[in-house]
């Protein structure tokens, strides 16, 4: 039993030894934990990988950011200096379009932040302006941090850019039939679509093949010059892919309307084929070239000025151009005049060569009544008469006794 008390007192003690070493070693550790570095991108909330993008505009790269980035690296505090080290990440970027400006940095004890700024030379990439393939790009630092509990395993972060590939357009829509009037101008431009539309490189070519009937400037305005005629304007990209279309412009040639005469298709109690309104309101008001002034007629059902329409009644006019003439298009103008309650919203227009048997050229011709300064003109199916009836077919019922039109032409298109 001697010997069992011998060796238990030294065991014993060695024991206690051992637990004081380790209670010792814990509390250090309490203090002074395992540091590992932690870097973000400055600006970026925190963040150590952001993803940007790089598409083609008119053939130039446009980015949604620069990879030109500051990042910082934060520590817990040290009771010894520590050693951060900064190299550029493996990229496809060449080392000479980028720059960083510093390698290493010494945090003193209890320092917990460092820096440094990876720069690139070319943010425009011109280095692969020639590769027109979607692509990957990558710039950034790769942080090793040395000194107490440090283990010196390497983070990174990064700019990645995403870049689309460059999209050859494959074909453009246009409007191959334009119809204007001398002097009226036209932004073909804003009417020309892209096949893709995601277009890499929408800049466009344009030329007259007659400027002494129509004009176009660089971005796409074309400029009438003669009526009766017409010019082809052709339209061309310029992003390698050799497309090119073509839109007619043609210039209404409209008639001289003196001479003409005008009815309508009221026989009112006042004695006249129209409303008076004011000094005007009269049939022939509508060829005199002034929209202020216009034809008035009651709108059935409704009764104005001591005029009255039966609900049902026919409401037109009737042109005499006092020949037989070959015509394809017309041009209405609403009364000077803010009332939009007063504008005829539909017609149909017939023909006839004696004033009484009547063939309808198209029914159904829609109006905008949004404003009476729209230029209306509307091409129609050719056709020759000498008398053209005009038939409203739809108008506001809920506000106006009367309706009404500014000015009435016929005009014939060029082929």
């Amino acid at each position: 039993m001697k010997i069992h008390h011998k060796l238990f007192i030294p065991i014993a003690a060695a024991a206690l030894a051992l637990s004081g070493c380790q209670k010792e070693e814990n509390v250090e550790l309490t203090h002074y934990p395992d540091n590992h570095p932690v870097v973000t991108i400055d600006g970026t909330n925190g963040k150590s990988v952001e993803t940007l993008h790089a598409t083609y505009k008119n053939g130039a790269m446009v980015f949604d950011g620069s990879m030109s980035r500051t990042y910082t690296v934060r520590l817990l505090a040290s009771p010894k200096d520590a050693t951060v080290d900064f190299e550029l990440i493996d990229s496809n970027i060449p080392a000479e379009y980028v720059e960083m400006d510093t390698t290493s940095v010494t945090l003193p004890a209890g320092e917990t932040t460092a820096s440094v700024t990876v720069s690139l030379k070319d943010e425009g990439l011109d280095f692969i302006k020639d590769n027109h393939d979607a692509m990957t790009l990558e710039l950034g630092v790769k942080v090793t941090a040395h000194g107490y509990n440090m283990d010196a395993v390497p983070v990174e972060a990064k700019v990645v850019v995403e870049k689309a590939a460059y999209a050859y357009i494959t074909d453009l829509t246009v409007p191959a039939d334009t119809l204007l009037s001398a002097g009226q101008t036209f932004d073909l431009a804003s009417r020309i679509g892209f096949v893709p539309e995601n277009a890499s490189n929408t800049t466009l070519k344009y030329a007259s093949d007659d400027e002494s009937v129509a004009t176009v400037d660089d971005k796409g305005v074309v400029t009438v010059l003669k009526e009766g005629s017409a010019a082809n304007i052709t339209v061309s990209t310029t992003d390698g892919s050799e497309i090119s279309k073509v839109c007619r412009v043609k210039a209404i040639g409209w008639y001289d309307r003196s001479g003409w005469t005008v009815d309508t298709s009221a026989r009112y109690a006042t004695g006249n084929n129209y409303v008076v309104d004011g000094s005007t309101g009269k049939p022939q008001d509508i060829l005199d070239g002034d929209a202020s002034t216009f034809l008035s007629l009651v709108k059935p059902g409704n009764t104005y000025n001591g005029c009255t329409a039966a609900a049902g009644d026919p409401i037109y006019f009737v042109v005499d151009l006092k020949e037989k003439r070959s015509f394809s298009a017309f041009r209405w103008n609403h009364r000077i005049h803010d009332a939009a309650h007063l504008r005829v919203q539909e017609i149909k227009i017939s023909g006839s060569d004696d004033g009484t048997n009547w063939t309808l050229i198209q029914s159904g011709i829609s109006l905008p009544t949004a404003n009476y300064t729209d230029l209306i003109q509307i091409s129609i199916p050719t056709s020759a008469y000498r008398y053209v009836k005009v038939d409203y077919t739809k108008w506001n019922t809920t506000t106006g006794s009367t309706a009404q039109i500014g000015e009435f032409y016929l005009g014939y298109r060029p082929e």
